[in-house]
């Protein structure tokens, strides 16, 4: 059997995270988990909560901020480690983020479908101009100071004509990702293009793997929606996220009322959850892999 390999970033919620852990706990997958550093809890923490699938923690821990550089360096850590071990597919998913479906479904589509990237491509927008004009602090979009800092900077910048990265095609999409075993290496081998281009970026998180891909030899490999035989992109990471009851942001959070949605969904994973807001929805979902 194949063995898929599944990078989870993770950042709160001890008991919902191992919750995630043991829904993903088989012997067709191998888990790596980067664990934020301002988590609050430790790797120890987490315990020995898989039986059949390994899993690996991610050192050094990276204090990843929202819509940050430091994000990319946190999900390139966990790409630089999972390659090292041959896998047929890398799923890239939030530790908010729960599997809809049994393991065994979704281990079966994948080796299915070999060689295939499965990225929500999104249109062109003005995020990307994120990454033609130098970005003074590239962690500084969570915090409104920093945020009008930089985009006062900007403006200067478009002012005056000043850009950065020209010739280097820009695209965006989902931030979560499942990436083949070729491509995966392929990414990783270009950590250094990725530092350069993007040291002095923000929101780049949902820009990096999507630029890599349209510059690569795999551009033609993308899973497209036409697949599923409709014209709908937001399926073509196969996760679905509430962004109708979320802001701009963040999508909104399940709760029980969600459940029957979910599980008769065409989709894999679905984000987000929280236990602090029902714990009865992820034991319900959970349970599917239990």
């Amino acid at each position: 059997m194949n063995r898929q390999a599944y990078l989870i970033l993770a950042h709160k919620n001890l008991w919902q995270l191992k919750k995630l852990l043991s829904s993903l706990d088989y012997e067709g997958n191998e888990i790596y988990v980067h664990l934020d550093r301002g988590a609050g809890f430790s790797c120890e923490d987490i315990g020995q909560v898989c039986t059949r699938s390994e899993v690996h923690f991610i050192e050094p821990r990276i204090r990843a901020v929202w819509g940050g550089l430091s994000i990319v360096k946190a999900e390139m850590a966990l790409f630089a480690e999972a390659v090292r071990t041959p896998h047929s597919y890398y799923h890239l998913l939030s530790g908010m983020d729960l599997p809809v479906k049994r393991k065994e479904e979704i281990h079966a589509f994948f080796e299915t479908h070999p060689g295939r990237q499965f990225i929500n491509m999104w249109p062109d927008d003005i995020t990307l101009e994120n990454c033609r004009y130098f970005t003074l602090m590239p962690d500084g979009s969570r915090f409104h100071p920093t945020d009008n800092i930089n985009k006062w900077f900007k403006e200067i910048l478009k002012k005056r004509g000043i850009t950065i990265n020209d010739g280097v095609t820009f695209k965006k999409g989902s931030q979560w990702v499942s990436l083949s075993s070729d491509f995966a290496r392929y990414l990783v081998g270009q950590q250094d293009w990725v530092n350069k281009v993007f040291a002095h970026c923000t929101l780049c998180d949902e820009i990096f793997i999507p630029t890599v891909l349209e510059q690569s030899p795999f551009k033609g490999t993308l899973f497209g929606p036409d697949m599923f035989g409709n014209e709908n992109s937001a399926r073509s990471n196969l996760r679905y996220a509430l962004w109708e009851r979320g802001g701009v942001r963040h999508p909104g959070t399940f709760t029980i009322d969600d459940y029957d949605f979910l599980v008769n969904s065409d989709f894999f994973w679905a984000r987000k959850f929280d236990e602090k807001k029902d714990k009865e929805i992820i034991e319900k979902i959970c349970a599917i892999n239990a």
